[in-house]
C-alpha cells in the first residue's frame, strides 16, 4: 500500500513538471520568435534609413538597440515542448544569420551565452527606462504572456513604450496665494470645468475659488488671484462641476447640504436638505444634467432632481457614505464606497439590492471613479488602490457578484485622511500622507512616478516646521493631457506634468 501510494504522488508530480515544462518551454519559443522578429524589423528600418550601415561579426547592425522597437511585432504562437514547430523558428532566424540557440538555450543545456544577451540590450537603453523594466519586471511579463488580448504583442508594445516615456512628475507651476499660514488651508476637492479652461478648489476655507487655468501656468505673476470666489455656510467636503451646463456646480458640505452654484453669478440656485450628518461626495449624472448624487455620514446615498427639492430615490448603504460616482455611459448605474470596506455597483432602476458589492479592501473606501465604461477604481485607507473589472458592455443587468479584481496598487500612504483620487486613460494618480503625488499605470503595481510638495507657506514661501503633519489632500487631472492640479493641507496647489 505504501509504494502505491508513493507511486501516485509521484505519478501526479510528474505530470504537474511535465506541464509546466511544456508552458515554459513555449514561453521561450514565443521569446525566440519575438526576438528575431523584432530584429528583422530594425534591421529593416535601418537598412532604409542608412543603407550603408555596416554589420557586425554577427551580420546585426551596429548600432544601439531602440527601446521601443524591441517589444513590437505581430501575434505570437503558443510552441510545444515537442519542437514540432522547430523549423519554423529557425527558418525565421535565417536573414540575420544568428541561431535560435544563440538567443536562448534549450532547457538544461548551458546558457552562459544566452545570459549575456539581456545585458546587451539593457545597456543601449536609457538609464531610466532600465529601471522602470527592472522594478516592474514581474507585471510587464505577466501582460507580455497574456492571452486574452486579441494582438498581444502589439499591444504590450505599446504599453511598454508609454511607461518607458513616462518617468517623472515636474512642477509646471506653483500658485502664489493669500492664505496666512497656520490657518485651515486643507483643499478638499479641485474639478475642472467641462472645457477644462477653469477649475475650482474648495475646504475647510468655506470658500470655493475658481480659477484660469491658462493664468495659473503665469510664473511671474506675484499672486495668483483667483476670478471668482463663492462664500459657503460650512466647511466643504466636495464639489462637482455639471458636465452639460458650464457654469453649474454643485457642492457638499460638512452640515450635510447639498448646494448647486451658478458659477457666473456665485449665487445658490438650488438647496437640496436632507442628510442628517456630513455629505462627503456629491456627483452629477454624465447623461442627464438635471440629475445627481450625494453620500453622508448618515449612511444614505441620495439621487437628486433639479427640478425637485426632495430626493427622487434614497439608498441605505449601512455604513457611511464617502464617495460617490455615476457610471460615464449609463446613467442608471452609480458607484459607492463605503465604511464598510467596500464599493456598492447599484442599478439606480432597480434599488432594492446591489447590482454587486466589490470586496478585498480592508478599511473605507475614500474614493470610487471609473476608470472606463468597463472597469472601477477605488481608493482605501488601507493605502491601496484597487482596479475592478465590470461585465457586460450594454444597457442590460450585470450578473450579480460578478465583477472581479483585475490588480491592486501600493505604494503611497494612506491611514486615515482623504488624498484625492484621478484617472485619466491608464493613468491613476493619488494623494498621499507623506505629502507626495503618486501617479500609477493599470498594468504595474507599483507607482511609476511620484512628486513630493515643498513645505512652504502659500504666502511668504518660508519654511513649514511640522512637513511630517502634510498630505496631499485632493487633485485632478485636466482632461486629456499630462497635466493635474494637485493640493496638500497647508493650502498648496501645483500643477503638475508627467513627462
Amino acid at each position: 500500500m505504501e509504494t502505491r501510494s508513493l507511486l501516485e504522488f509521484l505519478v501526479i508530480a510528474r505530470s504537474q513538471k511535465q506541464e509546466a515544462l511544456e508552458k515554459v518551454s513555449g514561453e521561450l519559443t514565443m521569446l525566440d520568435r519575438d526576438i528575431i522578429r523584432v530584429k528583422q524589423r530594425i534591421e529593416r528600418e535601418l537598412s532604409e534609413s542608412q543603407p550603408s550601415l555596416s554589420l557586425n561579426n554577427e551580420g546585426e547592425p551596429e548600432v544601439p538597440v531602440i527601446q521601443e522597437d524591441i517589444i513590437r511585432a505581430s501575434k505570437r504562437v503558443f510552441l510545444d515542448a515537442s519542437g514540432e514547430k522547430g523549423a519554423e523558428v529557425a527558418e525565421l532566424s535565417a536573414p540575420l544569420g544568428v541561431e535560435i540557440t544563440e538567443l536562448s538555450a534549450p532547457l538544461g543545456a548551458d546558457s552562459t551565452a544566452s545570459a549575456a544577451r539581456p545585458t546587451e540590450v539593457a545597456e543601449s537603453l536609457a538609464p531610466n527606462s532600465k529601471a522602470i523594466i527592472h522594478e516592474h519586471f514581474a507585471d510587464l511579463q505577466a501582460c507580455y504572456f497574456d492571452e486574452s488580448v486579441e494582438d498581444p504583442l502589439e499591444y504590450f508594445g505599446k504599453k511598454i513604450s508609454k511607461l518607458t516615456k513616462l518617468t517623472r512628475i515636474r512642477q509646471v507651476s506653483a500658485l502664489k496665494l493669500g492664505d496666512v499660514a497656520g490657518s485651515s488651508n486643507i483643499i478638499s476637492s479641485i474639478e475642472f470645468d467641462r472645457h477644462g479652461q477653469l477649475f475650482a478648489t474648495a475646504g475647510v476655507s468655506k470658500k470655493i475659488r475658481f480659477y484660469e487655468f491658462r493664468d495659473t501656468m503665469n510664473q511671474t505673476m506675484d499672486l495668483h488671484c483667483p476670478v471668482r470666489e463663492i462664500q459657503c455656510k460650512s466647511k466643504v467636503s466636495c464639489i462637482s462641476w455639471n458636465p452639460y451646463i458650464q457654469h453649474q456646480l454643485a457642492s457638499a458640505d460638512y452640515e450635510g447640504l447639498i448646494t448647486v452654484y451658478d458659477s457666473n453669478t456665485g449665487l445658490a440656485v438650488s438647496h437640496l436638505e436632507e442628510h442628517e450628518k456630513r455629505s462627503w461626495s456629491v456627483d452629477f449624472s454624465t447623461t442627464d444634467p438635471t440629475r445627481l448624487a450625494s453620500g453622508s455620514d448618515d449612511c444614505y446615498v441620495k439621487l437628486w432632481s433639479l427640478k425637485s427639492r426632495k430626493s427622487i430615490l434614497t439608498i441605505d448603504g449601512k455604513a457611511n457614505i464617502c464617495s460617490v460616482r455615476f457610471h460615464p455611459d449609463h446613467g442608471h448605474l452609480l458607484a459607492f464606497g463605503s465604511a464598510d470596506h467596500n464599493v456598492h455597483l447599484y442599478d439606480l432602476r432597480f434599488a432594492g439590492k446591489p447590482l454587486d458589492i466589490l470586496r478585498g479592501h480592508k478599511k473605507a473606501v475614500s474614493y470610487v471613479r471609473f476608470a472606463d465604461n468597463a472597469s472601477i477604481v477605488s481608493a482605501s485607507t488601507d493605502c491601496t488602490l484597487r482596479l475592478w473589472s465590470l461585465p457586460g458592455q450594454d444597457d442590460t443587468m450585470l450578473p450579480a457578484d460578478s465583477s472581479k479584481l483585475t490588480r491592486t496598487f501600493s505604494g503611497h500612504l494612506n491611514e486615515k485622511n482623504f488624498v484625492g483620487l484621478g484617472v485619466q486613460g491608464d493613468l491613476f494618480a493619488c494623494g498621499s500622507e507623506n505629502n507626495s503625488v503618486y501617479v500609477y499605470h493599470r498594468d504595474l503595481s507599483k507607482p511609476i512616478a511620484t512628486f513630493r510638495f515643498s513645505s512652504t507657506c502659500p504666502l511668504t514661501e518660508s519654511s513649514i516646521e511640522n512637513e511630517v503633519q502634510q498630505f496631499v489632500s485632493s487633485l485632478c487631472w485636466k482632461k486629456d493631457s499630462n497635466l493635474m492640479v494637485a493640493a496638500n493641507s497647508q493650502g498648496n496647489i501645483r500643477i503638475l506634468e508627467i513627462v
